[in-house]
């Protein structure tokens, strides 16, 4: 050990300032770094503030030295490896291991350093430079998104404007997507939305959760920048259209333009969904918003950081109990995500609906369609990769499951509420059981419990299986429908694959013998 802090001190050093040191020594590592594994003879878990990580994970002896060119970075190196741990859901390859200390103690820790390094990077055809490329992508989002000084949210904005390398391989398109923002976490955000957005939920909030949903929602709707938040006023959301007799009603807010233009326009009218339509209208009845208020303000310096602030406190909310036992513990580092990232996503929606790069660029604010043209670029090996990745990934499928859905049970020692409910004209009785707080579930009973971690399976396989074959067909005269009317990129082909593939998740563990 003594021999290798030498030779690191003997390394060029990375410039750290003041602002940097003191943000880095008040980063808490957990107590424990649960590994992610359901076999006896893994190692169940690890020391995060060891200088040398050594587990057995997967029949492989890994031994991941720390050890930086000073304490700084050697706790900097550390906090990124929880961070990357726990949102891959598995422990970090050795080589891609290499790649993040590389860049730790390699590079300068400036957003300006990083985007030149993945320049150069760019230039390359070789695969294994490409990889890295993605990596370093990956690290530098992880830094922004922890707020590390010199890495602003402005310059978070420009990632997506660096030069992408011409990949022959399109998972790694795949890849980059997910890590900006993956698909569990849209889940996890449009059903808590819903659930949370009834009379009943919305009772329940306080005013301080109310607004962090509140913002989540916009954010993840809308992908508004801090200064399109800063410009919204009570006018903004309107009803565009009710039913009585449904009660179903449809919302659209206009977003205001994040830049001056030459010419004076409002900003660009969005539809919404009614839940986040919902928390909107309880928010201004609760703080007493007129049509000309501001809707969203702040005391201190920077309304960017409140937001970020909100979207955070949001997600948190809407995690499983068990995760937030685990966070309470400090055996798990929450996910940090800024306003940035749900502009990503954002754009890659549009992307896949088949919108321009000139549509793309107007909602989002930018002045080129630079950024708007790589969202297009990945779009459409993008379903397709997707769908051999998540349809066809035994070791996938299972890790994924132990995070979408509750354990499985046996019907008949389930004590509670059980899932029934109607499919194509066939009823299905006793599915599952539910562990749902409030006594009315108000979303389509069966279609929407896979995937919800409410929901806990019943551990026959048959009905199952019949739900899965009746979401396959489903799925495959929405693509006919689709392909004969001429929108190939429809996002309900996204929605049905999503669904059908929940529905798996559970079979797949129930096959394997996981509950």
């Amino acid at each position: 050990m003594s021999n290798l802090r030498k030779k690191l001190r003997s390394t060029s050093a990375v410039f750290l300032s003041v602002e940097q040191i003191r943000f880095i020594s008040g980063l808490e590592l957990p107590n424990r770094l649960v590994l992610p594994t359901n076999s006896e003879f893994d190692t169940q878990s690890i020391n995060p503030s060891l200088d040398v990580w050594e587990f057995k994970y997967g029949g492989n002896q890994v031994k991941l030295n720390m050890v930086c060119q000073n304490q700084s970075l050697t706790h900097l190196l550390k906090y990124v490896c929880v961070v990357d741990f726990n949102m891959r859901s598995a422990p970090v390859e050795q080589s891609k291991f290499s790649y993040i200390k590389s860049f730790i103690c390699g590079c300068n820790l400036r957003s300006e350093a990083y985007f030149n390094e993945l320049e150069n990077l760019a230039r390359s055809d070789k695969t294994f430079v490409i990889r890295k490329y993605y990596e370093l992508k990956r690290t530098c989002r992880h830094l922004f998104r922890m707020g590390m000084p010199q890495f602003g949210t402005l310059d978070y904005e420009k990632l997506e404007e660096v030069t992408i390398p011409s990949v022959k391989n399109s998972f790694l398109i795949y890849q980059d997507i997910e890590n900006s923002f993956p698909s569990h976490l849209k889940r996890l955000i449009g059903k808590g939305l819903v659930e949370h957005s009834t009379e009943e939920g919305l009772a329940a909030l306080t005013d301080a959760k109310l607004t962090d949903l509140t913002i989540l929602g916009l954010s993840y709707a809308t992908g508004m920048r801090s200064i399109q938040f800063d410009k919204l006023r009570g006018s903004s959301l309107r009803r565009e259209a009710q039913n009585p007799r449904t009660n179903l009603i449809r919302y659209s807010i206009t977003v205001p333009l994040a830049k001056q233009r030459r010419v004076n326009v409002d900003g660009a009218k969005t539809a919404i969904p009614d839940s986040i339509g919902f928390m909107i209208e309880e928010y201004m009845n609760r703080f007493n918003l007129t049509k000309e208020s501001q809707l969203f303000t702040t005391d201190k310096i920077r309304l960017g950081s409140d937001l970020n602030a909100c979207l955070n406190r949001g997600l948190l909310f809407l995690q499983s109990d068990e995760t937030k036992m685990a966070i309470a513990i400090k055996d798990l580092i929450p996910e940090r995500y800024v306003l940035t990232d749900f502009r990503h996503n954002v754009g890659h929606t549009m992307a896949m609906s088949g919108s321009s790069a000139e549509e793309i660029a107007y909602i989002l604010g930018h002045s080129s369609t630079v950024a708007a043209t790589y969202y297009i670029m990945a779009t459409p090996e993008l379903a397709m990769v997707q769908h051999k990745a998540l349809g066809s990934n035994p070791v996938w499928m299972n890790m994924v499951g132990l995070m979408t859905t509750g354990y499985a049970v046996d019907k008949d020692t389930w004590v509670g509420h059980t899932v029934s409910g109607m499919l194509k004209g066939k009823l299905f009785i006793n599915i599952g059981g539910c562990t749902r707080k409030q006594a009315k579930c108000h979303l389509c009973k069966v279609r929407s419990c896979y995937g919800c971690f409410y929901f806990r399976p019943f551990k026959n396989l048959e009905p199952h299986e019949e739900v899965y074959r009746i979401f396959s067909e489903e799925l495959f005269e929405l693509i006919d429908v689709t392909n004969k009317s001429g929108y190939e990129n429809s996002p309900m082909i996204r929605t049905a694959t999503d669904a059908r593939h929940e529905v798996k998740l559970v079979i797949n563990r129930l096959q394997g013998g996981l509950s």
